[in-house]
């Protein structure tokens, strides 16, 4: 099971790492992405929980499916969550 932060993190890092490779700051993926630039740089930060509209919308203005944007960037997979052990009956 992931956890809920690690995915936002992973997101920020793969959001952060496909503007950079367009050469884009935050400020030109947020206008092609019709969305403030705040909001955006709080994804980057993995302070806010974006809609899956707001991903698409993303997806979209990168030119990436929404697989990509959920890939790992190079060296950082996301951790799942420590699993429970079942319990003895």
């Amino acid at each position: 099971m992931l956890v809920p932060t690690t995915v936002k993190e992973h997101l920020a890092l793969q959001l952060r790492q496909l503007r950079r490779e367009k050469g884009w700051s935050q400020e030109k993926l947020a206008e092609e992405a019709s969305m403030h630039r705040t909001y955006l740089a709080g994804i980057e930060r993995s302070l806010r929980n974006p809609s899956l509209e707001n991903l698409i919308k993303l997806a979209n203005a990168l030119g990436v499916t929404m697989t990509e944007l959920f890939d790992s960037p190079e060296g950082t997979a996301p951790k799942a969550a420590a699993r429970r052990k079942p319990r003895p009956k």
